[in-house]
């Protein structure tokens, strides 16, 4: 008799376990549709993103102009991730504000809303202080030219010169 307990006891424990098995089982399944269903959601949701930036990147990547100041002509390019500045000497386009001497001679561009500027840093040699500064500035809302040139002198920075240049221009997309 006492073995027919054991067994008893054994099989209520078997049917048991099999029932809780099952119920996880079940949950368990239900989870993997809720996991599968985010997932998916998720997917659509990184396409989307993904198209939208793609977009936004094809339209301001196209952004651009130019400005005719006398006898100087400057193409911009505005990318979504990179500017871009050329100016057209003799019918040849030479990249704008970049150094044909960097130990002596630094320039550096710099885009602000629809201004582009350029300051040029000269030296005597690579280690030595700054002497003078040009700055250029192209203003694309007002088509003007600005050049301003500075000295270094007694500790500070002296306007030497400036010139402003009324621009013909215009803007693409």
């Amino acid at each position: 008799m006492h073995t027919f307990i054991k067994l008893a006891y054994k099989n209520k424990y078997s049917v048991e376990k099999s029932r809780i098995l099952t119920k996880l089982r079940k949950q368990a399944s239900g989870i993997d549709e809720i996991t599968d269903k985010s997932e998916g959601k998720m997917w659509i949701g990184l396409v989307s993103f993904g198209l939208l930036l793609l977009s936004l990147t094809h339209e301001v990547a196209h952004a651009g102009g130019e400005l005719i100041c006398d006898d100087k002509k400057f193409i911009f390019e505005k990318g979504f991730f990179s500017s871009s500045v050329t100016q057209i000497i003799d019918d040849e386009s030479v990249p704008f504000c970049i150094s044909d001497s960097p130990e002596t001679v630094t320039r550096k561009l710099s885009f602000r809303d629809l201004e582009i500027w350029c300051v040029t840093t000269h030296r005597v040699s690579s280690g030595s202080r700054p002497l003078a500064k040009n700055l250029w500035i192209l203003n694309r809302s007002a088509n003007k030219l600005y050049q301003y040139e500075y000295l270094f002198s007694n500790g500070e920075w002296l306007l030497e010169d400036e010139h402003h240049k009324l621009c013909s221009g215009s803007e693409g997309k």
